[in-house]
């Protein structure tokens, strides 16, 4: 008959023997003292001789080795836990993602004489939140920021206009007939448009100006002044910007085997002429279908 009684050794072995959680801990001077043999394989260690009178910093398994250093001090000094905090340590040439525990080691006085602490890998599930959060953010086709990611991005704009004045222009930018060539040649053909278009903004723009598409053809770029700015609707650098990028799209010759020859529709809008995102987006949609009915009657 097999006994009940659990001791704190079988607690011990229990725990250490855990194959996905690796346990560590160490003295007051955060030199390592032991570690489990997880921990070891993980860091691909024969013996714990290998990390035994050594810091992190010793070991340089970090990057950046100060907000470890900063959490394990707050440890042994103020007797803080710390719970999942995620980092990353360098894997055999990769960087890993991890989420750490660590907490205080008290003797018989109730003094502080280590730390003892213990991670988890979590680098597959980090992986997939930030496929989920770009997803989230971006257009399927082009890959492009779509009109959640451009709302974040404006708010970051929006954050610098107020702190440092820095004024900033968003151009709206549409695709002429892009309907009717999408039914006339197969909304296939229309798609490889839209991806030829995304790349030209770019190649051509994508150095100093936030991309997005917000559905169709019609696309958004942002675009920051490099010094605060009067009078932006006459501004030169503006109106060359605007003319910078209808040449990106029409300069575009050719959509896989098809000779195309693309026009566009655009307007824009500064945020410091209305010191209100949505009217700015609106501005710049007006002018752009202003644009577009001139285009027509022309």
């Amino acid at each position: 008959m097999s006994s009940t009684t659990i001791t704190e050794q079988d607690l011990l072995t229990a725990l250490l023997s855990a194959p996905n959680i690796k346990y560590f801990w160490k003295d007051n001077k955060r030199r390592f003292v032991g570690a489990s043999q997880s921990f070891l394989d993980y860091y691909g260690f024969d013996s714990l001789d290998a990390i035994k009178g050594k810091t992190d910093e010793d070991m340089g398994w970090h990057i950046d080795p100060e907000p470890f250093k900063n959490d394990e001090r707050s440890v042994i000094k103020e007797g803080t836990s710390i719970c999942e905090q995620h980092g990353t340590c360098i894997i055999r040439g990769k960087v890993r993602h991890i989420s750490a525990t660590k907490m205080p080691i008290r003797n018989s006085k109730n003094e502080i004489c280590g730390l003892v602490g213990f991670f988890e890998d979590i680098t597959e599930t980090y992986n997939e939140k930030k496929k989920l959060k770009k997803a989230a953010n971006s257009d399927t086709l082009t890959g492009l920021l779509n009109r959640t990611g451009l709302a974040k991005v404006l708010d970051e704009y929006i954050h610098g206009y107020e702190n440092g004045g820095m004024d900033f222009v968003v151009y709206y930018v549409d695709i002429n007939d892009f309907k009717t060539a999408n039914e006339t040649y197969g909304h296939s053909f229309g798609d490889q448009v839209l991806v030829g278009v995304a790349d030209s903004l770019v190649r051509d723009m994508g150095s100093d100006s936030v991309i997005a598409r917000l559905g169709g053809a019609l696309f958004v770029l942002v675009h920051q002044l490099a010094k605060k700015t009067k009078h932006v609707a006459i501004n030169r650098a503006v109106l060359n910007l605007e003319e910078k990028i209808r040449n990106s799209i029409e300069s575009i010759n050719y959509i896989g085997d098809h000779t195309v020859k693309l026009s566009v529709s655009s307007g824009f809008s500064a945020y410091s002429e209305h010191k209100n995102i949505d009217k700015v987006l609106a501005t710049a949609d007006v002018n752009m279908l202003e644009d577009k009915r001139s285009r027509r009657k022309g």
